[in-house]
């Protein structure tokens, strides 16, 4: 029978996990104290078992003073959306301690968002990325 998942236990994570994102090979995960881990996942293909084994690639303590309550991967311009301390920010992923790009002024008191990642293919034959975000700020939806 064929399993479209394989379950396996990494090591043990020291801290408690808030918000979680993950794309191509790699974790990102959020903390309550406000740090952010990147991990790269590896598949050992000698076991038969699937194992998989986590390297810590980043870890940055002082990402924010408050938890982080929401990540959201754009891998294609290698940038990390994040919902901490009721606003958003906009990090790149591809530098050392995750640099801030943007701060989202206009999401202040934001308790969630979303977004909405389309690639479309123009007539040249380049793809274009289209990224829409929407954000809940108190009784107000803003885009």
């Amino acid at each position: 029978m064929h399993e479209a998942y394989a379950v396996s236990q990494p090591a043990k994570i020291g801290v408690q996990i808030e918000c979680i994102a993950g794309y191509d090979n790699h974790v990102i995960l959020g903390t309550k104290l406000g740090h952010l881990l990147q991990y790269l996942i590896q598949q050992n293909e000698s076991e038969t078992d699937n194992k998989m084994d986590l390297q810590l690639l980043q870890y940055d303590k002082n990402f924010s003073k408050k938890p982080i309550t929401q990540i959201e991967v754009i891998p294609e311009y290698q940038l990390l959306v994040s919902l901490t301390d009721n606003q958003i920010n906009v990090n790149d992923i591809s530098r050392t301690n995750f640099p801030l790009v943007f701060s989202v002024v206009k999401s202040k008191g934001a308790s969630v968002f979303c977004l909405n990642i389309k690639r479309v293919k123009c007539l040249t034959g380049e793809t274009t990325l289209i990224v829409r975000m929407c954000v809940a700020v108190k009784r107000k939806l803003k885009f």
